[in-house]
């Protein structure tokens, strides 16, 4: 099987090593124009990324897009930490525009089904002509959905296959485990596939088309993940759990925690369970490949299966799902969250410090010949 990524380009920040930051030093300055891609809510390691590439790199071929979500659920007042840790953001961003190009702020638009809005994002950023003559565009998901980077991700993958354009592209995450959990989803819309990963998945369809869902599993996703299974009616579950993982454990942790649901409810077979390095997306990557080839391969004679993933773990499994869903074709499901709330009393300054900052090259000089 040959892989789209089976070479792949892959760095972090660690408090032992700067390989992002040693690329952008080199690689930013020699650039015309570099777009660079966020998230502008409430989550705080919304500027970590912009803030490394600021103290690594001249900047000021450096143009930031920055993408701000309505905030879902009750009106926002000031006395929500999520509308003051925004707020905060907002002016942080502010206080560094002075060191770039420009800075662009860009609404999430306004669509029928929330599903849809990376899809209509992408058009309204190619339509505002924020990414024309770039060179370089630094996507920085650690503050965007999935229902929002995956159809950009894939949008401008797209356009440099069909050579309507030829950037280098780059995704960043900053994993922080401690955030995570101190981030809390609340409420669960309906279960959808993510417009532009929709890969012909028919909930109301009749069709003999064996689906096997493949939810990467994280905390506290019990509730998101039922949305899903009732509205998807599987007729097969592989779950995927983080390992290696920094906490040895987590897996084993997250089968407790789960045991319930995967068990005894959707009665998953052990042998079912998939494995993937939670550091590395394109690890999760291979094995979703492996097993969507599985199935194809072992059900051709009888029938057609259909691998559908949905991501419920960090930022960076959550690209892995992406890189398999875009080569493969693979319908995305996600339940999203209707609002969000944050553990009162976290120093989330001194909780950022601890963060790892991860750069996957997906497109460009890497992948091209000679």
């Amino acid at each position: 099987m040959t892989l789209r990524w089976n070479d792949y380009v892959l760095l972090r920040d660690t408090a032992a090593a700067r390989e992002v930051s040693e690329l952008w030093a080199e690689l930013v300055p020699q650039r015309k124009r570099v777009v660079y891609l966020l998230g502008l809510g409430f989550d705080p390691r919304a500027l970590f990324g912009l803030r490394a590439l600021v103290g690594s790199a001249a900047t000021k071929n450096v143009t930031v897009v920055a993408m701000t979500p309505t905030q879902p659920g009750p009106p926002a007042t000031p006395e929500r930490p999520t509308t003051v840790m925004a707020r905060l953001n907002a002016a942080a961003l502010d206080e560094l525009a002075q060191k770039f190009l420009g800075v662009v702020k860009v609404p999430y638009p306004a669509v029928n089904e929330r599903s849809n809005v990376g899809q209509v994002m992408f058009r309204k950023l190619l339509e505002q002509k924020v990414l024309d003559e770039a060179d370089l565009v630094i996507i920085d998901i650690s503050s965007l959905p999935g229902t929002v980077h995956f159809p950009i991700l894939g949008g401008l993958l797209e356009m440099n296959y069909r050579n309507l354009s030829s950037v280098d592209l780059q995704v960043v995450a900053t994993e922080n485990p401690d955030i995570d959990d101190a981030i809390h989803e609340e409420g669960t819309a309906e279960a959808t596939p993510i417009g532009g990963f929709k890969n012909g998945l028919d909930f109301e369809s009749k069709s003999k088309d064996v689906r096997i869902w493949a939810p990467v599993v994280g905390e506290r996703q019990d509730v998101v993940m039922k949305a899903i299974l009732d509205r998807l009616e599987p007729r097969e579950i592989c779950p995927v759990l983080p390992f290696p993982a920094r906490n040895p454990r987590r897996a084993d942790d997250l089968l407790l925690q789960y045991r319930q649901l995967l068990l005894d409810d959707m009665q998953v077979e052990t042998g079912n369970i998939i494995y993937a390095n939670e550091a590395n997306p394109f690890d999760l990557y291979r094995a979703l490949s492996r097993l969507n080839k599985r199935y194809v391969e072992c059900l051709a004679p009888v029938a057609k299966a259909q691998l559908v993933v949905s991501s419920h773990a960090s930022k960076t499994l959550s690209l892995g799902v992406f890189l398999a869903a875009y080569e493969h074709k693979l319908p995305v499901v996600a339940a999203n969250a209707t609002t969000y709330s944050v553990t009162s009393d976290i120093d989330f300054a001194t909780i950022l410090e601890e963060s790892q900052l991860i750069c996957a090259w997906l497109d460009g000089i890497p992948y091209r010949d000679g």
